[in-house]
Parts: structure tokens; C-alpha cells; sequence
């Protein structure tokens, strides 16, 4: 591969979605490009904690990370937790082993500087190519009627969820704070409800937070504490993946959600394992999705104090 890329082939600016005025600031970008003309798929994908500038590609590809794909790509593994049988691996795919990405002020523009190494298809390796260069995109404005949300999910489900919007099925508020009876001994309880989209599959996050007394501060999952946090993810309306994912019900998994005064918005930072059909083995997976990021509830839908 060879050549200069100077626009999108089909807009000649490219989508980023991210949560760059949060804490935890999260940045994708997606362009589509021709290099001799073969059309190819450039992902930008970063993750930075303090501030904005040079962030380094790192070997797991979880906080930077960058590739370069054909459309029919597809890796010859099965999904997580699927027991269907692998796909030959098609098309071929770039991924940065090394180098920096550049985010500027505001994370609509930057710099890259990578080497990226692969697979071609089959499953042939490619030697190493490097891709440097400038970079921009444009933000979109979240639909209309949504209520806008910043939670990034990393691990099995990957991407950024902007906005709550409507799940036909569902019906109600896309994004609802609801107070129930808690279980147990744990007296009381905040429901809080996501129903959005990422990277353009539907998912609806559900997080419940059983308390002895709910109220704005910071609650941490542990049952010897009185506090219990339960996050259950699943498939939206369209979404053909039949998965689901549900936080341990014991309140062993490290989990946070802290809540603001009116308990009608605040930050989450949990995890949910993939839901095993086997009746005799393990009742979650080994992998896991990891939401962190802030939510905001529809007025009215939770407790005014």
C-alpha cells in the first residue's frame, strides 16, 4: 500500500464521536479511503485520561489504537462467548504496533505517526507499512429529541454510545431514573435506564443501585457495605446479536456509579459479562463490557430530591 489520502471518498470530512469534555475522554474516527483503487476502512481510536497531546499506541489496542481494513474484512474468529463455527478469515486488515496519535484541542483534529503490521487474506502476513499524516473530522449534532448521553464501552461491545434515543419496542423514556424497593436488607433502590445506539447497533443498558439510603454521592460495589450494583446489557430493537451481558449478582465485580443532586444524572463505571446458556458450567463468560462515562436522565423520570 502506497499513496496520499487528502479527503474521505464518501464525505470529504469524517465522523469522530467521543466524549472529549469528560473525564475518561474517549475519541473514534472513522474515514473511508481509496489507495490504488481498492477502498479500504481507517479507524483512529483513542482513549486519554489527562488532557489532550500525544497518546501512545499501546500493545492491547484498548486506550490507542489504529487499523486499516477492507470492507469484507472478517477475522476467522468467532464472536465471544459463540460457540458458532469460525468464518475463513477474508479480506485483509492494519493494525498500529507502535507509534502516537495526536489529539487536539476540542478532539476534532490531530496528527498520526504509526507503523502497522497484519494479516492479508487467508491469513498471509503483509510487511509493515507506515501511514503518517493530519487528521480531522466533524462532530455531529445528536438526533433530535435524544437526551444526550457520554458513556464509552470497551471489550465486547466497543464504541460510544452519544445519545439515548427511543428503543421502538421498548416504549417510555430513553433515559429514565427510576427509585424501586431495593433487595434485601438493602432497603432502597435507583433504576437507572440507557436506550442508544453504538457505533450504529442498538443496545439498552440497565444499572440498579440497591442502598441502605439513596442519595447524591458515590456508591462502590460491595455487599458487606450495603451497597449493590447490578448492570444487565442487552440487545436492542434490529440488533441481530442474540447475546447478553449481567454484572455479578453476588457484588463481586469493582463497580462505581455516583449520583448528583435531583439523582437524575452522574458517572457509571461498571462491568458485565456475557450470560452462559449451560446449565452445568460457569453462569457468565470470561470476557466483559466495560461502560464508564457519564449518563443524564429524563426530567421527571426519577425522584426530584
Amino acid at each position: 500500500m502506497s499513496g496520499a489520502v487528502t479527503r474521505g471518498i464518501i464525505s470529504s470530512d469524517a465522523v469522530c464521536s467521543g466524549t472529549q469534555s469528560i473525564p475518561g475522554h474517549y475519541l473514534e474516527v472513522h474515514f473511508d479511503i481509496s489507495l490504488g483503487g481498492t477502498l479500504y476502512n481507517l479507524v483512529l481510536h483513542a482513549r486519554y485520561i489527562a488532557g489532550l497531546g500525544v497518546v501512545a499506541i499501546d500493545s492491547n489496542g484498548v486506550t490507542v489504537a489504529a487499523s486499516i481494513s477492507t470492507p469484507g474484512y472478517a477475522s476467522g474468529v468467532p464472536p465471544p462467548g459463540s460457540a458458532a463455527t469460525a468464518a475463513p478469515a477474508q479480506g485483509g486488515r492494519l493494525t498500529a504496533d507502535s507509534g502516537t496519535i495526536t489529539v487536539a484541542a476540542g478532539g476534532e483534529q490531530g496528527t498520526v505517526d504509526v507503523s502497522m503490521e497484519g494479516v492479508a487474506p487467508g491469513g498471509a502476513s503483509v510487511p509493515l507499512e507506515h501511514m503518517s499524516g493530519s487528521w480531522s473530522c466533524n462532530t455531529l449534532p445528536a438526533p433530535t429529541g435524544s437526551i444526550p448521553e457520554g458513556l464509552a464501552f470497551s471489550g465486547d461491545i466497543s464504541g460510544q454510545m452519544t445519545a439515548a434515543t427511543p428503543d421502538p419496542a421498548m416504549g417510555g423514556a430513553p433515559a429514565a431514573c427510576a427509585p424501586f424497593s431495593g433487595p434485601g436488607a438493602f432497603g432502597n433502590g435507583l433504576g437507572i435506564s440507557i436506550e442508544g445506539n453504538v457505533q450504529g447497533t442498538r443496545w439498552n443498558l440497565m444499572v440498579g443501585l440497591g442502598a441502605r439510603i439513596v442519595a447524591a454521592g458515590s456508591y462502590t460495589n460491595y455487599v458487606g457495605n450495603g451497597t449493590l450494583i447490578n448492570v444487565q446489557i442487552l440487545a436492542g430493537t434490529g440488533n441481530p446479536d442474540s447475546r447478553d451481558w449481567l454484572s455479578d449478582i453476588a457484588g463481586r465485580d469493582p463497580e462505581t456509579v455516583t449520583l448528583n443532586a435531583g439523582l437524575l444524572s452522574g458517572t457509571v463505571n461498571v462491568v458485565a459479562k456475557p450470560r452462559m446458556s449451560s446449565s452445568t458450567g460457569p453462569t457468565s463468560g470470561p470476557t466483559q463490557v466495560h461502560i464508564i462515562g457519564t449518563f443524564k436522565c429524563v426530567q421527571g423520570s426519577g425522584p426530584s430530591s
